[in-house]
C-alpha cells in the first residue's frame, strides 16, 4: 500500500517531536500499529513509524531529529507500508523484536532466525542470528536479537524468517555436529550452528565422507585443533588450492585470511614482493599479511622456495566443527572397517606429515606425536598396512612404512600419493627405484633370495619367477608413476 497526501506538521509531545494527521479519506487504508515508511518530499528524508490515534484522529509521530528541521506547514507525504517491521537499534546493538512479529512467527528463545536488514539507501545485508530473552524490570519476557553496534541511530528495516530444525529431504544430517549446538537449516538445505556467545557458521552437512576424509586427514597433520582461531597450512600451491576449495565447500560463509609464512637469510623487499603476487597469481585470492622468520642453520634444501600459506579464520566455532568431523571421519573407519576412508585419511595425513627420508629404501615415515600416533595407528590396522614405530624427542614418534609394503599395497597408493606435493611424489618414485624388488619388476634385476620369496609369496611372480598378471599390474602403475616424476 502507498498513499500521497498533505498534512501540515504539529507539535508532538512537547519534547521535540512532531506529528501529522492522515487525511480522513485515507483512514480507511490504516488500522492502529500498521508500520509505515514516511517520506517527506520538501526535505528528501524517509522514517518509520506505526500509525497512532493521535487527538482522536489517525497520525503519526515524526521523530524528533527530523522534526526540528521541518517547517510547521502543509507538506506534500508519501506513506508506504513496507515488507518488515521496523526496530530501533540500541548501542550494544540490542534490537527488540516488535511483539506482533514475535507473535505471527511464534519466537521463541534460542530460534534461529534469518534476517534481512534494509539500510536507507536499499542496501541490504543477510545475518542469521540467534533470539535471545531478555528481562527488564516491570515487563514481561522481551524477544531481542544482537547486531553491529554501527547500525545505531540508522533507520533500518528488518525482514524476518525463521528456520526450521527439521533438515530438507536431500540433507544428509550428521547429528554429531549439532550436539550441544542450537541449529537449523536454511532452504537450501544448510546448517546454521550456534554455540553460546560464539560467531556462528553456516555449514554444508551433504559433503559425503568419501569427499572428505582425505581434506580431514591434511587437516589432522596441518592444522589447528586449539585456541581461538581455526587454521591450515599448506606447503605448496596446489595444497593451498585444494585447501581453499574444499574449505569453502564445507563452510558456506567461509572468510579465509591467507598469511604467507617465508624463512630466508636475506630476504628483501622486493623479493617479498614478487613473492606475494606469486601466491595470489597462484590462487586468485589477496594475501592479507606475510610474516619473515629468521633462519636458523645454514641448510636452505629444508627451507621451502615459495614459503608456505596459512588458511585461517578467526572463529572458535570452526574448531569445534572440524573437531566434531575428525571425530566422525574416525569413527565411520574403526566401527565400520571402511578401508577406502581409510586410505583416503591416510593420503591426507602424508600430504601434511609424510616424508620420503631415506635415498635408498623408498620407504615412508609419518612424523606425528604421542596422541595423534593412535589415531594414525588404528588407520593403518584398519586398512591393514605394517608398520613400525621409531620414537624421537619428547613426544615425538615416526611411523616408519616399509618399501615391500608399500608394494604390496600400491593400486591404493599410486592414485593419490603426495597428489598436492608434486616434488613430494616425485622424490617418493625417484627412492622407491632404488629397491630391489622394483628394480627387478622393470628390469628383470636379480633380487636376493629373499626378496623373491616375497614377490612369489604375495603373487607377484610364479614358481617360475615370471610376471604374474598382477606382477605385470604393479610394473605398469610403477612405470607410470615414474615416468611421471
Amino acid at each position: 500500500m502507498t498513499i500521497n497526501f498533505r498534512a501540515r506538521v504539529i507539535e508532538g509531545n512537547g519534547r521535540g517531536t512532531g506529528a501529522i494527521h492522515f487525511p480522513d479519506e485515507k483512514k480507511e487504508l490504516l488500522n492502529d500499529g500498521m508500520l509505515l515508511r514516511m517520506f517527506v518530499y520538501e526535505k528528501q528524508q524517509h522514517f518509520y513509524a506505526p500509525v497512532l490515534n493521535i487527538r482522536r484522529r489517525k497520525g503519526i509521530y515524526i521523530p524528533k531529529r527530523i522534526a526540528l528541521g521541518l517547517p510547521r506547514s502543509v507538506l506534500r507525504w508519501k506513506a508506504k507500508s513496507p515488507d518488515g517491521f521496523y526496530a530501533p537499534i540500541a548501542k550494544d546493538g540490542t534490537v527488540y523484536i516488535p511483539r506482533n512479529v514475535v507473535a505471527k512467527y511464534n519466537l521463541k528463545k534460542n530460534d534461529i532466525v534469518k534476517i534481512v536488514l534494509i539500510e536507507q539507501n536499499n542496501k541490504s545485508q543477510v545475518f542469521y542470528k540467534k533470539i535471545y530473552s531478555l528481562q527488564r524490570p516491570g515487563r514481561s519476557n522481551e524477544n531481542i536479537i544482537r547486531v553491529s553496534p554501527k547500525f545505531c541511530r540508522a533507520d533500518i528495516l528488518f525482514r524476518l524468517e525463521k528456520l526450521p530444525i527439521k533438515p530438507p529431504k536431500s540433507s544428509l544430517l550428521r547429528t554429531h555436529l549439532r550436539q550441544g549446538m542450537n541449529y537449523a537449516f536454511t532452504k537450501n538445505g544448510f546448517l546454521v550452528l550456534f554455540q553460546g556467545n560464539k560467531v556462528p557458521v553456516i555449514v554444508n552437512p551433504c559433503v559425503s565422507w568419501e569427499k572428505l576424509a582425505r581434506y580431514l586427514g591434511a587437516y589432522f597433520s596441518d592444522g589447528t585443533k586449539k585456541g581461538n582461531s581455526w587454521a591450515i597450512t599448506a606447503s605448496t600451491f596446489l595444497q593451498a588450492r585444494w585447501y581453499l576449495r574444499m574449505h569453502k565447500e564445507l563452510i558456506k560463509d567461509a572468510k579465509p585470511e591467507l598469511v604467507l609464512v617465508y624463512t630466508n637469510h636475506n630476504a628483501d623487499g622486493a623479493e617479498i614482493t614478487l613473492l606475494r603476487k606469486k601466491w595470489e597469481t597462484e590462487l586468485g585470492q589477496k594475501v592479507n599479511s606475510i610474516r619473515v622468520l629468521q633462519a636458523k642453520g645454514a641448510n636452505g634444501s629444508k627451507w621451502n622456495k615459495y614459503g608456505s600459506l596459512v588458511i585461517r579464520e578467526p572463529r572458535q566455532i570452526l574448531l569445534d566443527v572440524y573437531s566434531r568431523l575428525l571425530d566422525g571421519l574416525i569413527q565411520q573407519i574403526y566401527r565400520r572397517k571402511d578401508k577406502k576412508l581409510g586410505w583416503e585419511f591416510l593420503h591426507g595425513v602424508l600430504e601434511g606429515d609424510g616424508c620420503v627420508p631415506a635415498t635408498r629404501r623408498g620407504h615412508l615415515s609419518i612424523s606425528t606425536n604421542d596422541i595423534e600416533y593412535n589415531v594414525i595407528q588404528q588407520v593403518l590396522f584398519t586398512i591393514g598396512l605394517k608398520f613400525k614405530v621409531i620414537s624421537g624427542k619428547g613426544h615425538g614418534r615416526s611411523i616408519r612404512i616399509g618399501a615391500l609394503d608399500l608394494l604390496r599395497n600400491f593400486p591404493f597408493i599410486i592414485p593419490h600419493i603426495f597428489n598436492y606435493y608434486p616434488k613430494r611424489r616425485a622424490t617418493f618414485f625417484k627412492r622407491l627405484n632404488t629397491v630391489g624388488a622394483v628394480k627387478f619388476l622393470l628390469n628383470e634385476h636379480r633380487p636376493a633370495s629373499w626378496v623373491k620369496l616375497w614377490l612369489r609369496k604375495n603373487g607377484f611372480v610364479n614358481k617360475n619367477y615370471k610376471l604374474t598378471d598382477k606382477g605385470k599390474r604393479l610394473r605398469k602403475d610403477l612405470e607410470t608413476g615414474i615416468i611421471n616424476i
